[in-house]
């Protein structure tokens, strides 16, 4: 499919269930992808975002099974939730370094991915808590007061929440692929508190030049690095960094 000169938006539902043709093209005055304009297009192998879209909204590429090449624009900004769920087939993703928002299981479900390279750890540059740590863009579970693991969750989070009566501990469970291998970051300034928590299974982070700190286990039990780059900006290494 070939997007034409003069269309600005994929209207919602557009191609659902389309199941026929593999690959999309988009002019450059596309700027939008709605959500689930591409929904179940289990035939789709290939697309390529024009350099004026800017925005890919929810499940735009839900379920898209046969996706193995997403060419992203280099003036895209927001990556909306679910984007590319359950998209099995793609091993390497590189979003852009003008994405300044990524939601949440952008991502869930790409069990064959080996690299992925994105411009922060997290949603955005600014998130925090369960929101800045690298599982976010896989999606996560919710358990409060309990550590015990979740099938098919690597990457875990605390922090202390209350219910107006009593303070208790709640986790999450992040479904991060298995298969991933290497990790590149290429502009956060700062790599957050737990960001690669227990990631034992990953054989190379990058991290970029322009890193100034690291979060308390930023690295931990990140057990198969065997190398790292540490920014000469960078002038403290927190507690347990790299513990484990």
């Amino acid at each position: 499919i070939n997007i034409p000169e003069g269309v600005t938006t994929i209207p919602n539902y557009a191609f659902a269930d389309c199941d026929k043709f593999s690959e999309v093209m988009l002019s450059n005055t596309v700027e939008t992808i709605g959500e689930r304009a591409f929904q179940n297009c289990t035939g789709l192998e290939k697309v390529t975002l024009s350099q004026g879209t800017k925005v890919i909204k929810n499940y735009a590429f839900d379920n898209c099974t046969a996706l193995t090449s997403v060419d992203l624009s280099s003036n895209l900004q927001t990556i909306g939730e679910y984007a590319f769920v359950d998209c099995a087939a793609l091993t390497k993703v590189v979003v852009p370094d003008s994405v300044t928002t990524i939601e949440i299981g952008a991502f869930k479900g790409a069990n064959n991915l080996e690299s992925i390279t994105l411009p922060f750890v997290g949603k955005t540059t600014e998130a925090s808590k369960e929101t800045s740590v690298f599982g976010y863009v896989f999606d996560y579970t919710t358990i409060t007061a309990s550590k015990e693991p979740v099938e098919g969750a690597v990457q875990q989070y605390k922090d202390r929440t209350s219910n107006g009566y009593n303070t208790f501990d709640r986790y999450y469970h992040y479904y991060i692929p298995r298969t991933l291998r290497s990790v590149t970051i290429t502009t956060d300034t700062a790599i957050p508190t737990n960001a690669f928590y227990n990631c034992s299974f990953l054989t190379e982070i990058n991290i970029p030049d322009t890193a100034t700190s690291f979060g308390e286990y930023a690295f931990y039990n990140c057990s198969e690095i065997s190398e790292i780059n540490i920014p000469e900006g960078v002038t403290t290494i927190p507690n347990y960094a790299f513990a484990d």
